[in-house]
C-alpha cells in the first residue's frame, strides 16, 4: 500500500524529472535503476580492484608518524609475514562474501575496517600516499550506506534488493566524485586562491621530478629536462590553459551523477587526465583510473545489458555460472609452465595481480596468463548456456504436462 510519504516523494521526482532539463539531471533526484545482474557487476569489479591492492606484502615492522587509527593501536603486527597472510586470506573470504552479496551488514564494515588498517599503517611512515585512500573511502561508504539501510529495513543477509543496490551505487559515485572536488578545494585553500594563475609553474615541478628520478637511480633515460616540461616554461599561458582545464574537469566532476551518458563522459575525461599525468609527471593513479571505469563510465552496466540481451533467464544465468567457474578451471588450461611456476591455490591471487596491465599495459604478458582464461570461460559459458537451456525445456515440458493432467 502507498503511504502518503511515499506519494508525495515519488511527485516530488516525477515533477523535477518531467521536460529535457528533468531527464537530464534526473539523477540528483532520484537514484539509477540498477538490475540485480548489474549490481553483482559492480561488487564482482569493485571486489577485484579491492583484491588487487592487497596484492602487496607489508614491510613496515615501525609506525614512526602514526596516522588515523594508529594513533590508538599498534598496527606493526601486520608487517609478520605469517599474521599478515592470514589477515589477508580473511580479507579475501569477506571479498568472496561481498561479491555473492551475502551477509553484506556483517561482511562489508569487516571489510572495510581490514582495508583501512592496512593503508593507516602505509601511511603511518613519514609521507602520505594517497593511492589507495579512493578505494577506502568507497568500502567505509558502502559499509555505511548497508548499515543505515539495515536499521531502517531489518537484517537481511540475501543478496540486496534494488533499492540497496541502488544506493550502493550512488553512494559510490558521489565518493569518486567527491574526491575530486575535494582536490580542488584543497588546492584553491593551500594556494589562497591563486592555483590557475600560479598552475605554470607546476613545469618546474616536471624538471624536478625528473632529476630525482635521475639522481636515485642515476638511469641514463632520466638525463635530462624533458621538452614538454621546458616547453610549458617558455609557454605559461598555454600551461595554464593546460593544467586549469583539470582542474576545472575536477570541479565539475559531480556532474557525473546527473545521468549516465553525463557520467560516462565524464568517467572517460577523468581516466584522460590522469593517463595525461602519468606522461607528464610520472604520477599514476591506477585506482582512481579503475573505480572512474566501474563507477562513472560504467562498465558493469554495459557487462550486465550486453548479458541481459539473452531473453531467457535460465539460459542467462547458466551462462554467467559457466563463465564463472571458467576462471578456476582455466587452470588446468594453462601451459605446463605456467602450472609448474604456481600451485593452484595461488592462480587466483596469480590472475588478480594481472590487473598490472592496467598500471604497466604489458599486454603480452597479461594475454600470456590470461587468455587461457578468456578461452576456457567462453566454452564453459556456452556449456552453460545450453544446460541452462535444456533446464528450462525440461522445466517447461513438465508444467505443460501437470497442466494437461489437470
Amino acid at each position: 500500500m502507498t503511504t502518503a510519504k511515499s506519494k508525495r516523494q515519488n511527485n516530488f521526482f516525477s515533477r523535477n524529472n518531467r521536460g529535457p532539463l528533468g531527464r537530464l539531471t534526473s539523477g540528483f533526484f532520484s537514484l539509477p535503476s540498477v538490475s540485480p545482474l548489474e549490481g553483482f557487476f559492480l561488487r564482482l569489479f569493485f571486489g577485484l580492484v579491492v583484491a588487487y591492492t592487497l596484492r602487496f606484502e607489508v614491510p613496515f615492522s615501525a609506525q614512526p608518524h602514526p596516522a588515523g587509527l594508529a594513533r590508538f593501536f599498534d598496527l606493526t603486527w601486520l608487517s609478520d609475514p605469517w599474521a599478515y597472510s592470514v589477515f589477508r586470506g580473511a580479507l579475501y573470504v569477506l571479498l568472496m562474501f561481498y561479491v555473492g552479496g551475502l551477509i553484506l551488514p556483517v561482511a562489508l564494515p569487516l571489510l572495510a575496517l581490514g582495508h583501512v588498517l592496512v593503508f593507516t599503517l602505509y601511511n603511518s611512515q613519514g609521507y602520505t600516499h594517497h593511492g589507495f585512500q579512493i578505494v577506502s573511502l568507497t568500502l567505509v561508504a558502502q559499509a555505511a550506506t548497508v548499515i543505515s539501510y539495515t536499521a531502517l529495513k531489518g537484517l537481511r543477509l540475501q543478496p540486496p534488493d534494488e533499492r540497496l543496490n541502488a544506493w550502493l551505487l550512488w553512494q559510490s559515485q558521489v565518493i569518486v566524485a567527491g574526491t575530486y572536488l575535494i582536490s580542488v578545494f584543497s588546492k584553491m585553500i593551500n594556494t589562497r586562491g591563486l592555483w590557475l594563475w600560479n598552475s605554470n609553474y607546476i613545469a618546474a615541478d616536471l624538471i624536478k621530478s625528473r632529476r630525482q628520478l635521475y639522481y636515485g637511480a642515476l638511469d641514463p633515460k632520466f638525463d635530462g629536462n624533458p621538452a614538454e616540461a621546458v616547453w610549458l616554461l617558455e609557454n605559461p599561458w598555454i600551461a595554464r590553459a593546460l593544467f586549469g582545464s583539470g582542474l576545472i574537469l575536477e570541479a565539475i566532476a559531480f556532474l557525473a551523477l546527473a545521468n549516465r551518458k553525463i557520467g560516462f563522459l565524464i568517467g572517460v575525461a577523468l581516466i584522460l587526465m590522469h593517463r595525461s599525468i602519468a606522461r607528464l609527471m610520472g604520477l599514476r593513479f591506477d585506482n582512481n583510473e579503475m573505480l572512474c571505469a566501474i563507477y562513472l563510465v560504467g562498465l558493469p552496466f554495459l557487462a550486465a545489458w550486453c548479458l541481459e540481451r539473452i531473453a531467457n533467464p535460465a539460459v542467462r544465468l547458466g551462462a554467467l555460472i559457466g563463465g564463472g567457474l571458467g576462471v578456476p578451471l582455466s587452470y588446468f588450461a594453462q601451459p605446463a609452465s605456467v602450472q609448474s611456476a604456481m600451485a593452484p591455490a595461488l592462480y587466483l591471487l596469480h590472475l588478480i595481480k594481472s590487473l598490472g596491465v592496467w598500471h604497466d599495459g604489458n599486454m603480452a604478458d597479461f594475454l600470456r596468463l590470461t587468455l587461457p582464461m578468456w578461452l576456457t570461460c567462453l566454452a564453459t559459458a556456452v556449456a552453460g548456456a545450453l544446460a541452462g537451456r535444456l533446464f528450462a525445456a525440461v522445466r517447461n515440458g513438465y508444467q505443460f504436462s501437470n497442466r494437461s493432467d489437470g
